[in-house]
């Protein structure tokens, strides 16, 4: 049985390369019938002293990946079965190497488009609801499809955005950047009026009311400032919508990705670098602290489970926990290439307060891996800010 659970899109892609046949018998494989199996079988990851010694006789690279394309055929169950974790000698598993490697190009070709496919599957869903509705017109539904079918031009927001008069969730692309950026915010039903932004104090203290994100970039950037506690707490929410539409002005499909395949995110605490932690409060570690903790390879996992640091919530995309008397809380928003280093990229969108007091303010984090092996790590995000 494989060790790490390979996602239906990879299995269907190599399925599909190798024209859906049993790489052992030849015959035809039914979809309920697949096992994916490994050339190199992935149980050695478990001896690396043993599987360091296979790849250098085989004459593969120290850093070969096992659960790559390039290790991976489409097997019938029983056929899977006889093998079960049998190493091949060598020149066998040349062999087999040498036919997925000749396939390997196809199947990640095949692989994006199943997640394209899928894409376009949840909105043609979300078109028909609005359609019938009568939020959509015939044309602008021919617009969508075509936009979406080339598998280019959309990215998917996986929370809300909240505008003064709506919610926009879903599929959006670089064509809404200028529309959302003056799509104003406030007022909304349960947040202020207006968010009041002030330069200067005292008597020479300037204020400036702003409502939209584009509204609010030019305030910062002339050097205003959320003028109350509140306003600093509502501003949050124009930090979210900014940091997303400015990412779906430069996000790209990823050429690679260690996050989707096999998928993770801010659920797997064994992943994510204590640099993730509130670092604000009086008892809070100094940015130094968690620094020195993360070269030593300590994890929020690892904080966990010594009970310094609390989980409030988790599912797949959202996080809350506790740490040192000060909460955080994490949503993903987004996946895609967002610094054009072609691997694939988190945007969160954070929020952090104290458990006893009325601190708290909202915040900007990018995340990626660059190894299937390695943590998460934190990314510059100064483009997502003004």
């Amino acid at each position: 049985m494989s060790l790490t659970k390979i996602q239906s899109a990879r299995r269907i892609a190599i399925w599909e390369a190798h024209g859906r046949r049993c790489i052992y018998c030849n015959q035809l494989i039914l979809f309920n019938d697949l096992e994916i199996d490994h050339i190199i079988p992935e149980h050695l990851s478990k001896t690396p002293n043993r599987l360091a010694i296979v790849l250098k006789n085989y004459g593969l690279q120290n850093d070969f990946d096992l659960n790559s394309i390039e290790n991976l055929l489409p097997v019938h169950h029983i056929c899977n079965s006889r093998k079960t974790g049998l190493l091949f000698k060598k020149a066998t598993a040349l062999y087999y190497l040498e036919i997925a490697a000749a396939k390997s190009k196809q199947a990640a070709n095949e692989e994006q488009a199943v997640f394209r496919r899928s894409r376009r599957d949840r909105v043609l869903a979300s078109i028909q609801v609005a359609l019938e509705a009568g939020e959509l017109s015939r044309a602008d539904v021919t617009a969508i499809v075509n936009k979406i079918a080339s598998g280019t031009d959309a990215i998917e927001t996986i929370h809300e955005l909240q505008f003064s008069n709506r919610i926009v969730k879903g599929l959006l692309s670089q064509s809404d950047v200028d529309k959302l950026l003056d799509e104003p915010i406030l007022p909304r039903k349960y947040g202020l009026d207006e968010l009041k932004m002030q330069r200067g104090f005292n008597d020479e203290a300037e204020y400036r009311s702003v409502y939209t994100c584009r509204e609010w970039a030019i305030a910062i950037n002339d050097g205003f400032f959320a003028a109350s506690g509140f306003g600093i707490k509502e501003e949050a929410f124009f930090k979210r919508v900014y940091s997303v539409i400015k990412a779906l002005s430069i996000a790209r499909v990823a050429d690679r990705s260690y996050i989707s395949r096999p998928y993770c995110g801010i659920d797997d605490l064994n992943l994510l670098p204590v640099t993730l932690l509130p670092q604000y409060g009086d008892a809070s570690p100094s940015e130094d602290e968690l620094s020195k903790m993360d070269k030593e390879g300590v994890t929020i996992a690892d904080l966990v489970e010594k009970h310094e640091v609390v989980i409030e919530q988790k599912n797949r995309h959202y996080l809350s926990l506790v740490y040192r008397g000060m909460g955080k809380v994490y949503w993903e928003f987004l996946r895609a290439d967002l610094n054009g280093d072609g691997i694939e990229d988190i945007l969160l969108n954070t929020y952090e307060y104290a458990t006893q007091g009325t601190l708290g303010y909202g915040d900007v984090m990018l995340i990626t891996r660059i190894a299937a092996d390695s943590k998460f790590e934190i990314l510059s995000d100064s483009y997502f800010r003004p």
